[in-house]
C-alpha cells in the first residue's frame, strides 16, 4: 500500500531518514521509506495508536533534524514491526524544506575528509540548491545511496554542476550509468572527476534499518 494512494498528482520521493517516533511516552525507531510535502511512510519497530497526534524526529549522522506531528492514515503489521502511513499537521515551510534535504544528502567524515552522501533517487523534483555551499569543502560526492536516476534527474545534476562557480571541481564515486553518460556528454564533463562508477548490474548500495534489527 502507498502512503497517499488516496491522493492522486502528489509527488512521492523514495527516501530512507532514520527517525525516532514518539508515541504514548514511548520512544520508538524507524526509517522513512516515502516522503512528500503532504506526509510519509515509514517502517517502525512496533505499531502505533491511531487515534492520536504523535511526533515524529528525523535527522542525519551529521546533526541536521526536523521534529513533525503527524496522524496515523494506515498501518499494517510486517515482521519485527509496522509499516505506517503518517499525514503531517500543518508543517511549515522551512520544515519541509529540511525534510527535502534531510531526504537526499548528509556529510559524513572520512579518513580526516568530508564526504557528502546523496541518498534515494535522483529526478526532475530533486532541489540540489543546498549543494551549492557544501561542494566546494567535502572531499567527494558519493552516489553510493542512490536508487534510481531518471531523465529529469540528469538534467537537474547537469544545470547544478554548470551553474556552480568557476575554479569547482568535483569528485564522484560509484557514479550510476545513467548519470555517467550524461556527464561524459555534457559540457559539464571538464568540472567532474569520477574516482568510480556502478555497472547497470551493480546494486546501489542502501544502508537500510530494517525492524529485525538487521542492516
Amino acid at each position: 500500500m502507498n502512503v497517499l494512494d488516496h491522493r492522486r498528482g502528489q509527488t512521492r520521493l523514495r527516501a530512507a531518514i532514520p527517525l525516532i517516533a514518539f508515541s504514548s511516552g514511548r520512544a520508538v525507531e524507524g526509517i522513512t521509506f516515502e516522503v512528500s510535502r503532504q506526509g510519509a511512510g515509514l517502517e517502525l519497530r512496533r505499531a502505533v495508536d491511531d487515534a492520536v497526534v504523535h511526533r515524529v524526529l528525523l535527522f542525519r549522522s551529521d546533526g541536521r533534524s526536523t521534529t513533525l506531528k503527524v496522524r496515523v492514515a494506515w498501518q499494517r503489521r510486517i515482521q519485527g514491526g509496522a509499516e505506517i502511513g503518517v499525514h503531517f499537521e500543518n508543517p511549515s515551510v522551512e520544515q519541509l524544506r529540511t525534510l527535502r534535504d534531510l531526504a537526499l544528502w548528509d556529510v559524513v567524515p572520512e579518513r580526516g575528509r568530508l564526504i557528502l552522501r546523496l541518498h534515494g533517487e535522483l529526478s526532475l523534483h530533486t532541489d540540489f540548491g543546498a549543494l551549492a555551499g557544501l561542494v566546494a569543502d567535502t572531499a567527494a560526492i558519493d552516489f553510493g545511496d542512490i536508487d534510481r536516476v531518471d531523465a529529469g534527474g540528469v538534467l537537474q545534476w547537469v544545470d547544478f554542476v554548470a551553474g556552480l562557480p568557476s575554479g569547482i571541481d568535483l569528485r564522484l564515486r560509484d557514479v550510476p550509468p545513467r548519470l555517467l553518460a550524461a556527464i561524459r556528454a555534457s559540457t559539464c564533463a571538464s568540472r567532474c572527476i569520477v574516482d568510480s562508477a556502478r555497472s547497470a548490474q551493480d546494486v546501489p548500495r542502501v544502508i537500510k534499518y530494517r525492524c529485525g534489527g538487521g542492516a
